[in-house]
């Protein structure tokens, strides 16, 4: 780890026109959000719920590129979907479910270690880890050779 822990993170938001906002970070571009159409937004912008999947897709393979990188793993590709799943609860509205579905692409010599560092990126996702809602992984994996 190039940095030392505890780790800080900060993101300013600006309100833009009606419930749209401008999402900046220390060094990052700007990022305009609000609420998605099914909670009478305009649509067009990243909206909480698509930003917390985007933010859980993005860990995970963050996550499998640095256990790859140290355990000299390669794959020669790697596409990745989410899907949440909102409903109402006893606890309130709450995502009920999070799949990720994974395909990757790496040689016959990899694929075992792969699906293990797989499973393990599961476990070591720092986002998933911080929600209530277990994320589902899903793994399409085929040699390319």
């Amino acid at each position: 780890m190039p940095f030392p822990f505890p780790h800080e993170y900060k993101v300013e938001l600006d309100q833009a026109e009606g419930s749209l906002a401008t999402l900046k970070g220390e060094s990052e571009p700007s990022l305009r959000g609000g609420p998605p159409p099914h909670f009478d937004g305009p649509g067009g912008v990243w909206s909480p719920e698509t930003l917390l999947l985007g933010a859980v897709e993005l860990c995970y393979f963050t996550t499998l590129r640095s256990l790859t990188r140290r355990q000299g793993v390669e794959f020669t590709s790697y596409r990745s979907t989410i899907r949440g799943y909102l409903d109402k609860s006893t606890a309130g509205i709450v995502f009920t479910g999070i799949e990720l579905d994974v395909s990757l692409n790496t040689s016959t010599a990899d694929m075992e270690k792969l699906r293990t560092l797989l499973q393990s990126a599961k476990k070591y996702c720092i986002i998933s880890n911080a929600l209530k809602t277990e994320v589902q992984l899903k793994i399409d994996l085929s040699a390319n050779d």
